[in-house]
Parts: structure tokens; sequence; C-alpha cells
């Protein structure tokens, strides 16, 4: 049985690699959901700040006061995007889940120090 530099089987070694690379492919598919949501945010406040302008210029009585029931449904109201009322899709959540996948690779890596999975895998010693 061969034995990586970690002192573990390499195909634990390779594991823990591929564990990384599919958590880099995570985050980057959970970015694809947050950042549209972030843009619907700030389109969303860019709406509110269009129809105060508009209200101030309008002279048909009619259209202003459409337009003032819009905007006090749109500034009363809390647009989120949440994932079955869980949690809130924005910015904060792809934070938070890099922090928590920096804080546990570090925690790993400090079980295996002397490892050096890459390397040892690009050069084709845990194959």
């Amino acid at each position: 049985m061969l034995v990586a530099a970690s002192g573990f089987a390499p195909e634990y070694d390779l594991i823990t690699f591929f564990s990384l690379e599919t958590m880099i492919y995570c985050i980057f598919h959970i970015g694809s959901f947050i950042l549209p949501a972030e843009l619907f945010y700030k389109e969303v406040a860019a709406l509110k700040k269009i129809l105060f302008k508009i209200i101030n210029r309008c002279n048909n009585n009619h259209v202003r006061e459409e337009i003032n029931l819009l905007t006090l449904l749109i500034s009363h109201e809390d647009y989120e995007i949440t994932t079955a009322g869980f949690f809130v899709i924005e910015l904060k959540l792809l934070f938070s889940i890099l922090a928590a996948i920096t804080m546990y690779t570090i925690v790993l890596m400090q079980f295996n120090p002397d490892a050096d999975v890459f390397h040892e895998y690009m050069h084709g010693h845990l194959i």
C-alpha cells in the first residue's frame, strides 16, 4: 500500500484535493445566483429614485396619482429573493460561504501540514 507524504493512503489526499475543487465549483455556481439577485436589489433602489423624480415633473393628475400609488407600494415593501424562506440570497451569503470554506480548509490543513496535495497530484505521485 502506497503512503503519501501525509502518512495517509494517496486516495485520501486525492479526495481532499477533489473536495476543494468541488467546493470552488460550488462557490462559482452559487455566485451565479447571488450576483443577479444583487443586481435586482440595485434596480429596485434605482426604480424608487426614478419614480420620485417622475412624480415631481408630471403635470397629469391621473398619471401622478398612479405613479404615487406605485411608489407607495414599492417603498413599503421589502423585496428579497429567498430560498423557500430559509435565507435571503445576497452578497453577504457568498462571503459567509467563502469564510466557512476557508476556515474549514485551514482546520483540515492543520491536521495534515506536510501534504502538498496539489503539487503531488500535478506531478503524478498520487496516481
